[in-house]
Order: structure tokens, then C-alpha cells, then sequence
């Protein structure tokens, strides 16, 4: 059954630096040197444009759609064991793979092209677990698959919404790799995204989703520790 207006809770909001950088191949926004990363994050106020245009939604409905708490509770323990089962693929994948990996390559490129440091990536770490990871959840499934479930076939919704899933993280880690490495990673994002696409249409609540990713993306934040020889 679809949760009711009344069950849905106000996600935690985020805030956009507005400041300006440049660098000497390009102009980048923000101090950062990441542009993409931090300006493309504007696409995820398309969702709430969209529902406040065309189905002419409050603010505060546009931004709670697909949050139901009571669905969160009442199924934490069945997320809490995905979760487990998820960042223990990710661990273990990198236990075995990461000998293979060049982890000085991997730092330098965090540092060069998104001045991810010793210094700050705790920092930056909190906000990829916490806020990132809420806009993911809120803009791919509460939105992309949502909308492509109302006007195509489920597993075409699956495809599409697990390939742009899949590229949205590509353009960033595409040089940090040789091409195979960037195609398993590929491979194995379409495949997290089909289970993050089930698992909201099975739950029909978007704080599951964001519970789950938070903890695979501690997984990620430890392997980045890791890289930078912090662990």
C-alpha cells in the first residue's frame, strides 16, 4: 500500500557553495577544482521544479514525495541486512581486486582533479555518506525510475535508469582506471542500481533507499582511507 501524505517526513536539505575558481585547462567552479561535482548537483532540484510545475505541488510535497518514515521503520531490519550484504560485496570486492588496482594513481588523481586530500576527505566523507547520498536516492529512484516506470516497461526503466546511473559516476572515475577496470565498475553500478530500483518499488519508501547507500558508501569512504594509507 503507498504511504499517505501524512506518513511523509522531511528529508534533510543540503546547500551549494557559490564560489569560483578557475584552472588552467578549464574554467572550474568552486574550490573544490571538481566543477561536475559540485555544480551538476543542480539537476537534482529538477524533481522538485518539475512536480511544483506540471503537477502543480506544494514545495514541501514535491520535496517529501516517497519519504515515508513508518515504511522505514517497519522495515529497517530487512534494509539493515541488505546493507550488510551490500558493503560486504563492496569490502570484500576490494580485498580481493585492490592488489590489482594502482592506489598511488587513484590518490593522485583524487587530488589532482577533485583536491580530495588527507586533510579533508573526512570531511568530504561525512557529506558523500550523508547528503550525497540522499540526493542520489532522491533524484535516481524517487525521480528517474519513478517517471520511467509511468511511461515505458519496468525493465527498460531498469536498463535506462542503471546505465545513466552507471555513466552520472563514470565521468568521473573514467581516467582513474584501465578501460576493463572502468567497465567491471560500470557493470557492477547498473547492477547496484537494479537492486536500489527494486528495493524502492518493493518498499515504496526512498529513506530505505538512502539507509542502504549511506552504509555501502562508509564502505567507500574506508577504501578511500585506505588509498590515502589512513587505514
Amino acid at each position: 500500500m503507498h504511504a499517505t501524505q501524512e506518513q511523509y517526513a522531511h528529508p534533510p536539505f543540503y546547500s551549494i557553495s557559490t564560489s569560483f575558481n578557475s584552472d588552467s585547462h578549464n574554467k572550474i567552479l568552486f574550490p573544490s577544482k571538481l566543477s561536475l561535482s559540485s555544480t551538476y548537483k543542480l539537476i537534482f532540484l529538477f524533481p522538485i521544479l518539475y512536480r511544483m510545475r506540471t503537477s502543480k505541488r506544494t514545495f514541501k510535497q514535491s520535496i517529501t514525495e516517497g519519504f515515508s518514515y513508518n515504511q522505514f521503520k517497519k522495515n529497517l531490519l530487512k534494509s539493515t541486512l541488505i546493507a550488510a550484504v551490500f558493503a560486504t560485496i563492496y569490502a570484500s570486492s576490494f580485498l580481493f581486486l585492490g592488489e590489482f588496482l594502482n592506489l598511488k594513481t587513484i590518490a593522485s588523481e583524487l587530488g589532482r582533479s577533485a583536491a580530495i586530500n588527507t586533510s579533508n576527505i573526512l570531511v568530504i566523507g561525512a557529506y558523500i555518506i550523508l547528503i550525497n547520498s540522499l540526493l542520489e536516492e532522491f533524484f535516481w529512484r524517487g525521480f528517474v525510475f519513478k517517471e520511467l516506470s509511468a511511461v515505458t516497461s519496468l525493465w527498460l526503466a531498469h536498463l535506462i535508469s542503471g546505465i545513466a546511473f552507471a555513466l552520472h559516476h563514470v565521468m568521473f572515475y573514467y581516467n582513474w582506471f584501465n578501460p576493463a577496470w572502468v567497465v567491471l565498475f560500470s557493470v557492477a553500478l547498473t547492477l547496484f542500481t537494479l537492486f536500489m530500483n527494486t528495493i524502492v518499488k518493493k518498499y515504496r519508501d526512498l529513506y530505505t533507499c538512502w539507509y542502504i547507500h549511506a552504509i555501502v558508501d562508509v564502505v567507500q569512504i574506508g577504501i578511500a582511507l585506505k588509498v590515502f594509507n589512513m587505514l
